[in-house]
């Protein structure tokens, strides 16, 4: 691999306010690559700020060659004035990696590719809506986007990707979208601008803010982000001259001319979600009911009255006057709540009930998959061609967009997945099941599995749990901690203590026929494909202090105190009777918390616990293990902190640097352990020192630290050394 550096000057003239998007600035960026093969290019600032990437493994000739570039960035924003510096890497060939699949996520092929092709959907969130011409479609998902993956893609009526279109914000929130065959419509929530809609031209994937909307913003009810400002554009439809945009949360039809943005009326109408334009009319759902409205917005008469529809969201408008309209989805706000037959049910164009779409009572939050069955559908629209139906839901936890034909039979469905900090799991004994553990810090808090065939490459959605975010607490009999480096805070604005009964990143096994979770904060699960996890034990790891009739935890000070539990009544509740406190177990003195655990053959628990480094070593863990004191009959796990020891083989860490060389280690976590033989087999998680400032997320933010670079290792399980470890870095993704 060969470093390639030159120079390239900006000059004053060129002012950060160009229009970028109308290709007036080209400025030519030369490299000479001295073999035939792969260049892979970027620009920085004067800082050594990522700026663009221009090429990605990219195909060369060797010798000189020429890229432009427009003066953005990444995320299409004009840079300042001012000195950037392309630095690339050359190699001869690609590297020989064999994919096998990509469980959960489809695209051909399902990653990203640098030409837009590859993956589906976004990495955030869930698919928010679907629009098409007639020629092609356009799917809007959430995303924190990078230059490869937007969460905004065109595509055929097969689920080909041919274009992606870029949005505006490292951070965003995408919803309701319209396309002619001329423009693309999206509407966008920015924490700083409100709600706005956006302008594309159809084959440029940079387009502008048309205009903002005068909405207020909204508080969130319910779940994760409970308390929150927040508000969508619940749909869009254009005509040749205008564009109606709705608010449902406030009421608001908004009027707005298409030529300007200029907003040229905000009609009152109870709650209107979705709306489409059904020839020299527009049809408007309005809380349960479908509304008939003039071009000018204001509404003439009523379509499909109460007593049809339960919670409508979504509609399109066939060209022969045929209505579609899905019952179910309002979940952008409140992502808890549940309602509607989730069923698309179809009307004529006089509103005449013809028939429902998807299975009656439609896919449950919580159990098996069920292919026939619609969940929370966000959008729909007729697919290119005209003959069969795009729809877009999150159908037992899974975030779908799936074809069906005009009366009714499923044709076909891809799946997207969003950005995962963690990786997912896998039962020793359940070797076909990959389970996503999704805790607190989730939207919705999920226990998610997929079976696959490694032999025949092939994946299917499984089965899949939820539960309410307010059960990640029992504050009555045990005080959650106060986590001073990620503080959560209530809708009044004051501080949460960490939600420690979540199901949260942990460990898998099965032990005389049950399945159990062990989370990263302790608490232990009883789960399977026909049962939702069973709260049954306690194991905490971090200090704790009995007050009374309750327990105070701490983050990583308070007195060497540690307490487990056993659900022995099963009620999954914790009873101060149940409790064990271990209070000044020699062993673990001087741990400050135990950040690390997992289950081993016999239901025993291994665990690092950080320790202040060592002045010789440097070693910040210790590896130890608790065993199982005893299982009930109702396989109630038992464990005593007095118990644990200290064992040999602590995991070191080994000098992580790479890249440039320039970037410090500030932490490595080590996660996921699987043992095999005589080895580990973990993650490690790598924080940087320095700011990173990586394009499409959040900067010098917590994320961007964290991802800086993943890597599997292979540990010596009797010494502790690490054997090897292997990665990438990971700009863009968080």
């Amino acid at each position: 691999m060969t470093m390639l550096t030159r120079l390239l000057a900006v000059f004053a003239t060129v002012t950060a306010g160009w229009a970028a998007s109308e290709g007036e600035l080209r400025l030519p960026v030369t490299y000479t690559a001295p073999k035939p093969g792969l260049v892979s290019l970027a620009l920085y600032d004067d800082q050594g700020v990522l700026v663009r990437s221009l090429l990605s493994a990219a195909k060369v000739a060797a010798g000189p060659g020429t890229v432009t570039w427009d003066g953005t960035d990444d995320l299409g924003r004009a840079v300042k004035p001012g000195t950037y510096r392309a630095k690339g890497v050359s190699f001869p060939a690609a590297p020989a990696l064999k994919w096998l699949m990509k469980v959960g996520k489809n695209g051909n092929p399902p990653w990203p590719t640098p030409d837009g092709h590859g993956g589906w959907g976004g990495n955030l969130a869930y698919p928010a809506s679907i629009t098409s011409n007639g020629t092609s479609a356009v799917m809007v998902w959430g995303c924190v986007e990078d230059n490869l993956i937007t969460g905004v893609q065109e595509m055929d009526a097969d689920g080909e990707i041919t274009r992606r279109y870029h949005t505006f914000y490292p951070w965003d929130t995408r919803s309701a979208s319209a396309m002619d065959a001329k423009n693309l419509y999206v509407g966008i929530l920015s924490g700083d601008h409100g709600l706005e809609i956006a302008e594309y031209t159809l084959g440029e994937p940079r387009g502008r803010i048309l205009c903002q909307l005068t909405t207020k913003k909204v508080k969130v009810p319910k779940g994760r982000w409970r308390g929150r400002d927040w508000n969508l554009v619940d749909g869009l439809a254009i005509t040749a001259d205008r564009i109606y945009a709705t608010v449902a949360e406030n009421g608001e039809l908004f009027v707005i001319e298409r030529a300007t943005g200029k907003i040229l009326d905000q009609v009152a109408i109870a709650k209107p979600y979705g709306v489409a334009l059904a020839k020299d009319r527009l049809l408007v759902v309005s809380g349960e009911q479908v509304l008939t409205c003039g071009l000018d917005g204001k509404p003439t008469g009523v379509l499909v009255a109460k007593g049809q529809l339960q919670a409508p969201n979504a509609i399109c408008v066939h060209a022969d006057g045929t209505v579609y309209v899905g019952d179910s989805g309002r979940i952008g706000i409140d992502i808890e709540y549940e309602g509607g037959d989730k069923r698309i049910h179809v009307f004529s164009a006089a509103g005449k009930p013809l028939r429902t779409i998807g299975k009656p009572g439609g896919a449950p939050r919580s159990g098996r998959w069920d292919p026939s069955a619609l969940g929370d559908i966000t959008g729909l629209c007729i697919a290119p061609g005209g003959k069969a139906l795009l729809v877009t839901d999150v159908a037992t936890g899974f975030l779908r967009t799936s074809r069906w034909s005009l009366s009714g039979t499923l044709e076909k469905e891809w799946f997207g997945r969003k950005l995962e900090n963690y990786s997912d799991q896998i039962n020793p004994a359940r070797p076909d099941e990959l389970i996503k553990i999704g805790g607190p810090l989730d939207d919705p808090l999920t226990f998610q599995a997929w079976q696959f065939d490694v032999a025949k490459k092939t994946w299917r959605p499984a089965w899949r749990y939820t539960m309410p975010y307010a059960n990640c607490w029992q504050q009555d009999v045990v005080g959650g901690y106060m986590h001073g480096g990620n503080p959560l805070k209530d809708e009044q604005g004051e501080l949460l203590p960490w939600p420690i009964f979540g199901w949260n990143d942990g460990s898998l096994r099965t032990y005389k026929g049950k399945n159990y979770l062990l989370s990263d904060e302790g608490s232990l699960w009883q789960y399977g494909p026909d049962q939702a996890p069973r709260l049954v034990a306690m194991v905490f790891p971090h200090h704790c202090e009995r007050q009374g009739e309750r327990i105070q935890t701490y983050y990583d000070q308070g007195p060497n105190n540690w307490f487990t539990w056993a659900d022995r009544n099963q009620d999954q509740r914790v009873q101060i009777d149940e409790t064990v406190v271990t209070s000044e177990p020699a062993h673990l003195a001087g741990s400050r918390r135990i950040p690390t655990m997992w289950f081993g053959e016999q239901l025993e628990i291994y665990y690092l616990r950080m320790i202040e480094p060592d002045a010789v070593s440097k070693q910040q863990t210790r590896l130890g293990m608790l065993p199982l004191k005893e299982l009930t009959a109702d396989g109630v796990p038992v464990y005593d902190w007095s118990q644990a020891k200290d064992l040999p083989g602590d995991l070191r860490v080994p000098d992580l640097r790479g890249g440039d060389g320039t970037k410090q280690i500030s932490s490595a976590w080590i996660t996921a352990p699987i043992a095999a033989g005589d080895s580990w087999y973990t993650l490690i998680d790598v924080g940087c020192a320095q700011p990173l400032k990586l394009p499409g997320i959040d900067g010098d933010g917590w994320w961007a630290g964290r991802n800086w670079r993943k890597k599997i290792a292979r540990w010596d399980r009797a010494p502790g050394r690490c054997l090897w470890a292997v990665g990438r870095r990971a700009p863009g993704v968080a």
